[in-house]
């Protein structure tokens, strides 16, 4: 493993990542580009002591609990070459029972989406390999391939003039919801559902292991669009629905920070009944609701402090 930097050093190194702009290459030792990349990537950024779940990250997390760790693996001259992510169900509270492997996995994919948003500036391709599930934690290498990564082309222009650092503080659930949400902008919705479909192109890149990709169905709600992704899953093994569900939340997230982009909240969840999920969908008798993605407009939050 990459030996330990100093606390303070990170925290120098993320400030000036967190004012680089999505795509530009930031001026930081490239031994430390990545250290910082997990400071900020993990931290919370915000809280909001008005709500349920008060500590908020640059990523959705379950009642704000981080489950997920993240180390770099080093390479010649001190550069990683891997990051090596680890996840465990066994801090979230037993009320979530089975769906603990579940969101961990999601939280998986939320984290190589925001470390892939930064490798465009740090100009590595991610790699994830396989993720593998043993007494109840996961472990995923994320290999660091020193080339050129190839961008969503349409997130390029979307996050055109925002920091890593804004767009990952603007990222939000929204509050608590509530029967008087306001709806997303008609104009957002098809924003997002644009890019939804070119991040679905790029999932076989990505997570090569895993044919065929969800897909995205749309279920109009009052005040509110919720996203469904679903799968031929029925039957599946252990290891294909841990595939299914890093790939969930993977996509997931950048639809996140696409809507933070769009002044929308973008609250995933998957505490729902899947058949009354997959009637209302009408899916075909082998497929069943994975995840989902619940759009409505940003609204602030009473005594939101941030964390700078």
């Amino acid at each position: 493993m990459v030996e330990p930097v100093p606390a303070d050093a990170v925290q120098y190194a993320a400030a000036q990542l967190r004012r680089t702009a999505v795509g530009e290459n930031p001026d930081i030792d490239p031994a430390m580009f990545w250290a910082a990349a997990i400071w900020e990537t993990l931290r919370i950024r915000r809280t909001t002591p008005a709500e349920w779940y008060a500590p908020h990250r640059s990523y959705p997390c379950p009642r704000g609990i981080r489950s997920t760790e993240a180390a770099a693996e080093a390479a010649g001259c001190g550069i990683p070459r891997a990051l090596r992510l680890s996840g465990t169900g066994s801090n979230l509270p037993d009320t979530y029972g089975a769906l603990r492997r579940s969101l961990v996995n999601h939280e998986l994919g939320h984290l190589i989406a925001n470390l892939q948003l930064i490798s465009w500036s740090g100009h590595t391709a991610l790699r994830p390999e396989h993720a593998r599930w043993e007494h109840g934690e996961v472990a995923l290498r994320v290999v660091l391939e020193q080339r050129c990564p190839q961008p969503v082309a349409g997130f390029l222009s979307q996050f055109s003039g925002w920091t890593i650092g804004a767009l990952f503080d603007k990222r939000t659930s929204g509050p608590t919801p509530t029967e008087n949400e306001a709806p997303p902008s008609h104009h957002a919705v098809e924003t997002l559902l644009a890019l939804s479909a070119e991040v679905g192109m790029t999932a076989a890149s990505t997570f090569p292991a895993l044919r065929p990709a969800p897909t995205v169905r749309v279920l109009p709600e009052r005040g509110t669009t919720v996203l469904v992704w679903s799968a031929a899953a029925m039957g599946a093994n252990e290891q294909d629905l841990d595939h299914f569900d890093l790939l969930c939340g993977w996509w997931a997230q950048w639809l996140c920070l696409a809507a933070a982009s769009q002044n929308v909240s973008a609250r995933p969840f998957r505490a729902f009944d899947e058949a009354d999920f997959a009637s209302r969908l009408r899916l075909p008798h082998d497929e069943q609701p994975l995840y989902a993605l619940r759009l409505t407009k940003t609204r602030p939050s009473p005594l939101e402090r941030t964390h700078p």
